[in-house]
C-alpha cells in the first residue's frame, strides 16, 4: 500500500499531494510499530529468539531473520526441500548457477 501511495504521489495534483503524503507518513508509522511489536514478541519467546539468533549468525540480516521466524514457524522442523516447497521456491543445490 505504501508503494502504491508513493506511486500516486508522483502523479497527484498539488492539492491531493498533501493528503497522500500524510497517508504515507501514517503507513510508515504503522509499519515501524508492527516491526517493533514483531521484534519484541520474537525476543520474548525463547524458541523464536534462538531461531532468529541462528539465522543472523549464518549471514541473514536482522530484518530477514525476524520475517522468517515470524512467517515460517516450521524452520528447524522441516528439511530444505520441504521448506522450499512450503514457500514456493526451488531448493538450493549448493552450487552456483551460471
Amino acid at each position: 500500500m505504501r508503494t502504491a501511495e508513493k506511486n500516486r504521489l508522483e502523479h497527484a495534483t498539488p492539492k491531493v499531494r498533501q493528503s497522500i503524503a500524510k497517508h504515507i507518513a501514517w503507513l510508515n508509522k504503522r509499519i515501524d510499530d508492527i516491526d517493533e511489536q514483531t521484534k519484541k514478541r520474537i525476543r520474548q519467546t525463547p524458541a523464536w529468539r534462538e531461531k532468529e539468533e541462528l539465522l543472523v549468525v549464518t549471514g541473514v540480516g536482522p530484518t530477514t531473520a525476524l520475517t522468517l521466524v515470524s512467517m515460517l514457524p516450521e524452520l528447524g522442523k522441516l528439511n530444505r526441500k520441504e521448506i522450499a516447497s512450503l514457500v514456493g521456491s526451488p531448493p538450493s543445490t549448493g552450487t552456483a548457477v551460471r
